[in-house]
Formats: structure tokens, sequence, C-alpha cells
């Protein structure tokens, strides 16, 4: 099966745009993304691709803001708080990171036994889910800085 991208002259909207700048500037747009985390206030968008980065978008002024390169393998999972002050991310380097969307600092990384396929942030932002290869479901407390971790049935892909 061949997917092919919408032609970016013929889209509107600020994902069409952010795309549209690549285009200009680079001669193609890049199709590595793999997720993205959108802020609850539509204020950013955190995307992933099958590299060790993640990209954050400033939505309003249609820039990209910074890169987070912390992992060191490929990032399989991004999700941004419902604060919309965090950024988490798991990876095949076997850690979640979390991350300041403001300042783009890495505030945590959470050493896991296997690859990290999924990560989620509890309502309230104060905890982050992560699911691994392993059969784990880890739950680590942003403020406490403390991990909890339960044996689960079969490894967890999404959460």
């Amino acid at each position: 099966m061949i997917i092919r991208t919408p032609d970016p002259d013929g889209s509107d909207g600020v994902i069409a745009e952010i795309y549209r700048d690549d285009l200009d500037e680079d001669g193609f747009v890049f199709s590595h993304t793999r997720a993205m985390a959108c802020s609850p206030d539509g204020q950013y968008l955190a995307t992933l691709g099958h590299d060790s980065r993640i990209d954050v978008f400033d939505l309003e002024n249609k820039k990209q803001k910074y890169k987070h390169e912390g992992h060191t393998a490929a990032v399989l999972a991004v999700a941004a708080s419902a604060d919309g002050k965090l950024i988490a991310s798991g990876a095949n380097d076997m850690t979640a990171r979390i991350w300041d969307r403001k300042t783009g600092k890495q505030l945590a990384e959470i050493p896991t036994g296997s690859f990290v396929y999924s990560v989620c942030f509890y309502p309230d932002s104060r905890l982050l889910a992560i699911g691994d290869n392993s059969s784990k479901l880890y739950v680590w407390d942003i403020k406490d800085r403390s991990l909890e971790t339960y044996d689960t049935s079969g490894r967890i892909t999404a959460l």
C-alpha cells in the first residue's frame, strides 16, 4: 500500500503551516512523525519520529520552539500534561523522561526494565503512568520523585 501525503499548498491550519515551512525551507515534508501530543490549551504540539528526539512546536507562532534530545534510542511515546506544563516521553533506551514545556529542560529520567511503549499523565498532572515491554506498569509521582511498579499480564502498548 502506498500512502500519499496531502499537498501542503492545498491544506490549511497550523499543522499545515508547519509542514509548508518544512517544504519551503528543506524541499521536502518531514514524514518521520510517529506520534504527537497537543497541549490541552492548544499552545504547543510535541511530535516524535523514528529517531531519539522530540520536536516541540509553538502553534500560535507556527515555529519550532525546541528539540528534546536526551533519549539515546528511538522515542516511542509522547504525552502532554493536563495543566500544559510538562511533556513526557518514552523510548527504546528503557527510560521515560519528563520535560518542562516552557524551557525544554529535562526534569526527570525514569529507568524501566524494557522499551517504554506508552506514557500518560493522570488528569491532575501529579502522576505519570508508564507502560513497557516487560509487562510492567510504572507510576511516577512527579512531586515526590518516587516510582511504584505493578506486574501485569502482558506488555503495555497504550495507556
